[in-house]
């Protein structure tokens, strides 16, 4: 009975270890150099687009998904990047995947600069494609339905806590990730994401942008089935071994 009590119990708080690991965060695409021209808004601030960092089964789950109005580009030089962050430690990258465009292919690179943000420690670019009569991704200008407006990716080995802000202060702000976007204008240049905001479980970095995780994860509806489960059988049990006491 003992062995079946502590199984049970085990089981229980397993599952809610596991539904406390899940943290997502997003990480809006608000910051751009007035200069470039890639938004009209004054101070080149716009909603360009989104990051979504998923840390579920122990890896970086990267979603970037660009608004309509940009999209992703291969530029012609080394200052501009499709996406580009900083890690303290080392990974593999799988499942590197570019929608909404052609098929389209990216290449990584690490030490990278990005101007206006600063530097990043690893990039993702967009192949350069051919264009011909026969146009494919990624090209430098404006070519809806050639150039991909959303990267997906995973981080193997990476935890929240091993991303940390460009040491460049821009407007104020250091940045967590940039993507290099061109509009319909034709206008192009890095957009940054300097904030962040909790999407399910924990709580946000410090301060929008500071260091540090946050709290425990929100259990999922699977999760809370294992658990109320598990202290379902927890009582059966409990009360089995009441009623053989007393018999």
């Amino acid at each position: 009975m003992k062995k079946i009590l502590g199984l049970v119990v085990s089981m229980s708080v397993l599952g809610l270890a596991s539904a406390s690991n899940a943290t997502v965060y997003n990480f809006a695409l608000t910051i751009s150099d007035p200069a470039a021209l890639v938004t009209t808004v004054a101070g080149g601030v716009d909603a360009f687009g989104n990051v979504s960092v998923n840390d579920a089964g122990g890896n970086l789950a990267f979603d970037m998904k660009l608004n309509p109005g940009w999209e992703m580009r291969h530029a012609p030089d080394s200052n501009h990047w499709s996406f580009a962050f900083n890690t303290s430690k080392s990974f593999t990258y799988s499942g590197i995947t570019l929608i909404g465009g052609g098929a389209a292919t990216a290449t990584a690179f690490t030490g990278v600069n990005a101007s206006p943000f600063g530097a990043f420690t690893n990039a993702l670019q967009c192949d350069a494609g051919t264009n011909g009569k026969k146009k494919t991704p990624c090209l430098p200008g404006w070519q809806p339905g050639i150039n991909p407006t959303e990267l997906k990716f995973t981080a193997n080995g990476l935890a929240l806590s091993d991303l940390f802000q460009s040491s460049t202060v821009y407007g104020g702000k250091k940045m967590w990730f940039i993507a290099d976007v061109v509009n319909a204008a034709g206008k192009t240049g890095n957009v940054g994401a300097a904030t962040c905001a909790l999407a399910t479980g924990g709580g946000c970095f410090g301060g929008g942008g500071g260091g540090g995780g946050g709290g425990g994860g929100v259990p999922e509806p699977a999760s809370w089935a294992l658990m109320i489960g598990g202290m379902g059988l927890t009582g059966a049990a409990l009360r089995r071994r009441r009623t053989a006491i007393f018999a």
